[in-house]
């Protein structure tokens, strides 16, 4: 028995013997851990430092770049008939096998952006480990296959390693952008 793709994702999905609450947790895991993210970096932003602020900044730029390579990645070539494995998300538009998923690069990528900076890096395991339980719950709920979670790897990789050789550029640019912010924020409440 070969495992392609497609029969991978056959024997992952949910199908119809899986319970509501499986399905419900599967759900809340995929689609609301995603909000988490822009929150805990909002609350690091008010909270931080001017250093935790321009790094932040360099994770932004990360998610970035893995954005972009996730967009260059795919392809707008539809692969119609993909109902027949149930994929009813899919069926309208969907972008080729591999193409890597854009949750995941999400995650994958702040984790990977983390690791050059040494007081954040600790964060990058729990990250990477989100991200993967992200990517298998989307596969459960039959909204990504298998190959889309483990190409989202290489994407952020990409984004990461290309936001840490512009970092000599990209940083002084980050150290004004977060000294106009607090200059604003100062005048702005006084």
């Amino acid at each position: 028995m070969t495992l392609d793709n497609v029969t991978v994702f056959e024997l992952m999905t949910a199908g119809s013997h899986a319970s509501a609450m499986t399905l419900g947790l599967a759900s809340v895991f995929a689609h609301l851990a995603a909000w988490s993210l822009p929150l805990a970096a909002v609350i690091a932003w008010i909270q931080g430092d001017r250093r935790l602020r321009v790094d932040l900044l360099c994770v932004v730029l990360s998610v970035a770049i893995a954005y972009a390579v996730v967009l260059a990645i795919r392809t707008s070539v539809c692969v119609p008939g993909l109902a027949s494995v149930g994929l009813s998300a899919f069926s309208r538009c969907w972008m080729g096998p591999g193409s890597p998923n854009a949750q995941v690069v999400v995650w994958w990528s702040v984790a990977l952006a983390l690791l050059p900076f040494g007081r954040l890096a600790w964060m990058s395991f729990p990250l990477l480990t989100v991200g993967l339980g992200t990517g298998w719950s989307l596969v459960y709920l039959g909204q990504a296959f298998p190959l889309d979670v483990l190409s989202a790897f290489p994407a952020a990789a990409a984004g990461a390693l290309v936001a840490w050789a512009l970092r000599a550029v990209v940083r002084p640019a980050c150290h004004r952008l977060v000294r106009r912010s607090l200059a604003f924020t100062v005048w702005h409440h006084a």
